[in-house]
């Protein structure tokens, strides 16, 4: 979507080969908009590819949220794949106006990926705020960055961590795996 080579056949590649080192299941966790191709890799591999955002949509349900704020990157959002996996869920979505998604992208690029422990958070609260106030019971932390944000600057707000959740979902992939083993 923004210009870029298409990922498809490196993003194939990278699962072929992990499969063919032995690996009993795929993970995308660096990147929630990468699983904007999920679909279209998957019928190239013969193990699992975890879904983040499938698990992650399964999660929200059993903390009894049902309307979600999420806060991702341009890319994310424009990219829709939250906003889907949601509506089939049956969960209402709020994402910040196009001002308010400015400080999101703020924090992601100059606050956590430039290592930047003095970003003003003043316009980034705000739009945490926007969302409550518009409804949202928790929010969906759709950036890998969000979750390091959240903790190194001491965010207390009702989030959701796909890449915990994926993380998770693998361990139990594991632990199944290995009981139908022995």
């Amino acid at each position: 979507m923004g210009g870029g080579e298409n990922p498809i056949p490196e993003m194939v590649r990278s699962g072929v080969r992990l499969q063919s080192m032995g690996a009993d299941v795929l993970v995308m966790p660096p990147c929630n908009t990468a699983h904007y191709f999920y679909d279209k890799i998957t019928p190239f591999f013969d193990i699992p590819l975890l879904n983040m955002l499938k698990e992650t949509v399964q999660e929200i349900p059993k903390r009894k949220i049902r309307k979600i704020g999420l806060l991702a990157t341009d890319g994310t959002i424009k990219s829709r794949v939250y906003h889907t996996a949601l509506a089939d869920a049956g969960i209402d979505l709020l994402i910040p106006s196009p001002m308010k998604q400015m400080s999101v992208m703020d924090v992601i690029y100059n606050g956590i990926k430039a290592s930047n422990r003095n970003i003003n958070l003043n316009e980034f609260y705000g739009t945490i705020d926007e969302l409550f106030e518009k409804g949202a019971e928790g929010l969906l932390l759709g950036c890998t960055e969000l979750p390091v944000a959240f903790e190194l600057f001491h965010i207390e707000r009702p989030a959701i961590d796909p890449t915990s959740v994926l993380a998770a979902a693998a361990i139990q992939f594991i632990d199944k795996s290995l009981l139908n083993r022995l």
